[in-house]
């Protein structure tokens, strides 16, 4: 959702001189000048198959001289386009990157002022700056003009003369930063530091809260083979949190007739600005009990590596992070809330498992068998579990907590052990009398390799 007000807010902010809606997309057109200006943004779901589309737009395209570009981001649908454009033979040729700040934890005091200027004396300014030639942005000057949302044309005076300049969008409560300038021989003195702060500070004065700037910085594409600690080193230097746009889900929830009371909305609320006002160092909370000083934070389960000194978490690689995304996009990641030793939650996901022919690999229960244990409701658990349409080496994932002994598994300093076990093997050690209580259970385990 963020990413999406994110992208509508920057459309806005550089509109197009011309734009068509079609089945989802947007087409944009402004006689060549940039290419965020004359692009196809997918932004929102269709009805029609892609390959017409594909065929429509670069006819559409061709017929006004210009090149059929595909502006890619995290949310373009349908899921999978990027990779339908390479087998149509189109081919990646620029990456941008959009870097974020939270406008309450800007502080700067500017040392110039800055002035505010009509546009066309500032677009001769930044033609200038940038040594191009007035007249060759004409649809430079268009564009300025037909953006509707308040702006500011800022620029930096020093001896009598404007030696930077940059102006900035307002857009919701983002203020984009666009056309940022600085005479080039006087670059490095905090000129362009000084505009860029100026211009927070219009933007905060008039209701932003965040500000993003678009680039398109040298070795974007070497992220895609940095390590994950390189990339939470990144993340802890920067800003990267915005505000949480909460009503924006609340209202796709209930447009899709999903019903909410008070407190469910309160809930996604407080869910939001957790997860953001924690970011890395987010931890497990329980109900009216805040996390222990055992527990790991997020940026703990990120870096933590296995017995081989390994990290294989999701987020390792960018074929591991694509595989989840594409599940979670195929909505192949469900949650349900249930006993797991009770009469409806596993019951009925075994009966659309059955339905679909699908069986069960793995099983994690974390440690809430010893909760059923000391229910006395084990036999309920394994019941359930016999109803699922169980691989022949499915296993169950368990967690558990050696407060008051250790495991054979325990790694010290560590407050849980993880360990697998054989679906059909625990449901026969409890059939056979075996496999009764909690210790007995994880005692009973497979070898790690």
């Amino acid at each position: 959702m963020i990413i999406l007000t994110l992208e509508e807010s920057a459309l806005s902010a550089w509109p197009a001189l011309q734009t068509i809606y079609y089945d989802g997309w947007l087409l944009r057109f402004s006689n060549g000048y940039t290419k965020r200006a004359n692009s196809i943004n997918a932004l929102y779901p269709s009805q029609l198959t892609v390959q017409d589309k594909i065929k429509k737009c670069e006819h559409l395209y061709q017929s006004k001289h210009l090149n059929t570009i595909f502006r890619m981001s995290p949310i373009s649908t349908p899921t999978g386009l990027d990779v339908t454009l390479d087998d149509h033979g189109d081919a990646q040729f620029d990456h941008t990157l959009v870097q974020t700040l939270i406008l309450d934890r800007t502080d700067h005091d500017a040392t110039y002022p800055l002035s505010s200027l009509y546009i066309d004396t500032w677009l001769q300014a930044y033609c200038r700056l940038s040594r191009v030639k007035y007249n060759d942005h004409l649809t430079h000057a268009q564009i300025l003009k037909s953006i509707p949302s308040p702006c500011i044309y800022g620029a930096i005076y020093y001896g009598g003369e404007i030696v930077s300049c940059g102006s900035g969008v307002l857009e919701r409560q983002y203020i984009g930063l666009f056309d940022l300038v600085t005479e080039p021989d006087i670059r490095g003195q905090g000129f362009g530091t000084n505009m860029v702060t100026e211009i927070l500070n219009w933007g905060k004065q008039h209701g932003a809260r965040c500000a993003y700037l678009q680039m398109e910085p040298d070795g974007i594409l070497d992220w895609d083979s940095r390590s994950i600690s390189d990339i939470i080193a990144y993340i802890e230097r920067s800003d990267t949190r915005v505000q949480p746009d909460t009503k924006r889900l609340i209202d796709y929830l209930e447009g899709k007739k999903i019903p909410l009371t008070d407190q469910e909305k309160d809930t996604i609320r407080r869910f939001h600005r957790n997860f953001i006002n924690a970011g890395l160092n987010l931890k497990f909370t329980s109900h009216n009990r805040g996390p222990l000083s055992e527990y790991p934070s997020y940026r703990d389960l990120i870096l933590e590596k296995d017995r081989s000194g390994q990290q294989v978490n999701y987020l390792v690689s960018e074929s591991s992070y694509d595989y989840v995304r594409d599940l979670q996009e195929r909505d192949r990641i469900i949650p349900v809330v249930g006993n797991l030793a009770g009469d409806q939650a596993i019951k009925s996901i075994s009966t659309f498992l059955n339905a679909e022919n699908i069986e069960v690999s793995a099983f994690y229960t974390s440690n809430v068998e010893f909760y059923l244990a000391g229910q006395n409701n084990i036999s309920g658990f394994i019941d359930n579990l016999k109803s699922l349409p169980i691989k022949d080496n499915g296993v169950i994932i368990r967690s558990y907590f050696s407060r008051w002994s250790n495991h054979p598994l325990s790694v010290q300093g560590y407050a849980s052990t993880q360990m697998i076990q054989r679906m059909f093997r625990l449901i026969e050690g409890h059939e056979e009398g075996n496999l009764i209580r909690y210790n007995q259970m994880v005692e009973d385990f497979e070898p790690l390799k």
